[in-house]
């Protein structure tokens, strides 16, 4: 975490932060690539964004003023690419590879300091060795063992020798309180105050914070620091004690929009902070966060939701933080349970763990994750029905395929999902023209010269069968038929089939069917599509009947019936079922539930004029399917589409992983020396029991 470039702002009394609440407000910056410094001055905030030209060394910067009317850009310049840029209210200073560049906001004026003239030493300027910081009256700059104490027009007004060891933070390194200014030195996390004594230019250590550090505590900025629950603290330099200006728990803070983020921590004061979010392929994003003394989250009513990693979920916790802002009465909270383990048999016990601190101690408002039969715990009066709150108009908004997923024949409603990726085999449509296809139908092609499968394991198509659908196991004969298969093909238990393949087996036609392609958004599948002969057809699981065309859920869950918040529990559902959620689900790559949200996307993908300001990301994702290695028209034809649209929408079975049933098709697949029907009739019974025991 990086920090505040911001002027150092006038002494101030901390307030007692600790009863308030904060919340957050995000902003995002479509035109940039990364936020290199906000500060705050007067009650407003300044930006300074820049846009990468990797061709060149020049950057395009922004400044952006954010105030009570609202964020509005007040500067926009091209120049060399800078090393670090800072801002005050009424400058930018860009440290580029040329020199330091002053830009005055107010009058427009630039002009390039001499402060780098004066101080050129026999090696040469390296900007990527300035260390520079705002001091209230001028700046501060260290290079090469020397610190520079300058005016505002960088004219030095005193320079000091630097001790090796404390050299100092890069580019956040001075700080005055109380009078007193000083050093900030160290590496990473780690953080040295050193006092510095203007009469003799000594430097004395006053606090070393490498205890605080394995504490649990990081540095942010100046005397601040966050703790791994993300409370905020605040140092007294003079006596060492801690602050608590932020309890982690009192701050609605909007979750990342992607977990592959750079984040920058800066704080202001005790009730003014804002984090900058730098994505790799979606523009920036500002996070205002600030005290709000009407908002009381201690006397919310607690909604718990509990399950497997349930803090991964990305989505889910947005979800959450909506559902949180969206009303005053109830807050929800989350409990961790991590489903772990190197052998099926321990990820069973992990999950039955589980499962029996939901049952004896803990059981929650809301279950999370596909590692539990909803259908079934519904059946046995552990779940609501859904389908008695939800109405025909919230059912309406799901894609039919999604809609037959969750409801069963009776009409019952145990389950939600937020989104889905497909699980199965993938085939050309020359060898495939229909998407329905059985294990008898792959006995009997012609495949002399070629591998039917690529990349899978024996046991695989049987798990497919059998776990996926535990209520419709396939009797003896038909088990005795898939095993005889793998047997003529010489596939057993533990044997990859005809070793590593890649996607470009598949579209040479090297093999006939291939898992493990995730084609989440529109751009991956356009390049398979077009690089298969008769375009891509998904195959899902060839079972004995026909196809498993299976959906692997994402952010599954369901309402307990213990629970004495049901209503509330179905608001969040709705919550999940949301267009600005189900965006989300689109963004993160994978497929929406609702069918707005998925023909707005197929829309935009088709004719990016369309998208609407504020939605950069499918800007992102419209660019990223176009001009593509192997495709060979930049535009999006409507039979794309259409083909992308069936692939999705095919899905009839929901991915369900429950390893005891797992555990018996390996070990029953593994004993290569046994007759294949007595492997089918144990295999039958085991599963037989293990269904009637956990599923009936």
């Amino acid at each position: 975490m990086l920090s505040s470039c911001s002027r150092q702002s006038e002494e101030t009394e901390p307030k007692d932060t600790r009863d308030i609440c904060f919340v957050s407000e995000s902003y995002s910056f479509s035109n940039a690539d990364r936020i290199d410094c906000v500060s705050r001055s007067d009650e407003d905030y300044y930006i300074v964004t820049s846009s990468v030209d990797y061709t060149s060394d020049r950057n395009t910067y922004a400044a952006f003023k954010l105030s009570s009317d609202g964020l509005s850009e007040i500067l926009e310049t091209e120049d060399d690419r800078a090393v670090y840029a800072m801002t005050d209210h009424n400058k930018i200073i860009l440290v580029t590879v040329s020199g330091i560049r002053v830009y005055d906001i107010e009058s427009g004026d630039i002009f390039d300091s001499e402060l780098i003239n004066e101080i050129n030493s026999d090696s040469g300027y390296n900007a990527s060795g300035i260390y520079l910081d705002s001091r209230s009256q001028g700046f501060a700059m260290y290079r090469n063992g020397t610190l520079y104490l300058t005016d505002d027009e960088f004219n030095i007004i005193s320079e000091y020798t630097v001790e090796e060891d404390a050299s100092p933070r890069k580019n956040d390194f001075f700080l005055e309180r109380e009078g007193n200014e000083y050093i900030l030195a160290g590496i990473g996390s780690s953080t040295t105050y050193y006092q510095l004594d203007k009469d003799d230019g000594s430097l004395t250590i006053v606090m070393d914070l490498t205890e605080i550090d394995n504490a649990g505590l990081s540095y942010i900025s100046d005397d601040y620091m966050i703790g791994d629950d993300n409370s905020i603290q605040r140092i007294d330099i003079g006596t060492g004690a801690l602050q608590t200006c932020v309890y982690g728990d009192r701050i609605l803070l909007e979750p990342a929009f992607k977990d592959d983020c750079e984040e920058q921590i800066y704080a202001f004061d005790d009730e003014h902070y804002a984090i900058s979010r730098t994505y790799y392929d979606c523009p920036p994003e500002l996070l205002i966060v600030e005290a709000d003394a009407t908002l009381d989250l201690s006397n919310r009513e607690e909604i718990v939701l509990s399950g497997d990693r349930v803090s991964d979920d990305m989505i889910l916790q947005y979800a959450i933080y909506l559902y949180n802002r969206s009303q005053n009465e109830y807050y929800i909270t989350t409990k961790d349970y991590d489903i772990v383990g190197s052998t099926i048999e321990e990820m069973t016990v992990s999950r039955l763990e589980m499962i029996t601190d939901f049952i004896n101690n803990d059981t929650p408002d809301m279950f999370f994750g596909n590692s539990m039969d909803y259908n079934y715990m519904g059946d046995a009066g552990l779940c609501v029905d859904l389908s008695d709150y939800l109405t025909d108009e919230n059912y309406s908004e799901l894609q039919p395929c999604i809609r037959s997923t969750v409801m069963n024949g009776d009409g019952s409603n145990y389950q939600f999902y937020t989104g889905y990726s497909l699980q199965g085999f993938y085939g050309r449509g020359i060898d495939f023209p229909d998407n329905d296809i059985s294990i008898s139908d792959i006995r009997e092609t012609d495949s002399s010269d070629r591998s039917v499968f690529g990349y899978i394991y024996a046991y695989e198509l049987l798990q497919s069968a059998v776990c996926f659908d535990p209520d419709n196991i396939p009797d003896t004969d038909d088990l005795e038929t898939m095993i005889n298969y793998f047997n003529e093909e010489g596939i057993a238990y533990g044997e990859q089939i005809d070793g590593f393949y890649t996607e470009e087996d598949l579209y040479n036609g090297n093999i006939m069917l291939m898992n493990n392609l995730f084609l989440g958004n529109f751009r991956d599948f356009r390049i398979a599509n077009s690089n298969c002969d008769g375009g891509l057809v998904f195959v899902g699981y060839p079972s004995v009947d026909g196809s498993l065309h299976v959906a692997d859920p994402y952010g599954m869950v369901a309402v307990s019936s213990s629970s004495s918040h049901v209503d509330q529990c179905i608001d969040f559902i709705r919550i999940l079922m949301s267009d600005e959620v189900q965006r989300r689900v689109v963004y993160q790559g994978y497929y929406p539930v609702t069918a707005d949200i998925l023909n707005e996307y197929l829309d935009y993908m088709q004719s990016p004029d369309m998208i609407p300001e504020g939605m950069a990301y499918y800007i992102t994702l419209a660019d990223q399917c176009r001009d593509l290695y192997g495709v060979e028209s930049e535009d999006v034809s409507a039979s794309e589409i259409e083909s992308y649209r069936e692939m999705i929408e095919s899905v009839d079975t929901v991915a369900l992983y429950d390893w005891g049933a797992f555990g018996i098709v390996q070990e029953e697949m593994s004993l290569t020396n046994k007759p294949t029907e007595d492997i089918a009739e144990s295999l039958y019974s085991r599963l037989s029991l293990y269904a009637a025991e956990n599923y009936t």
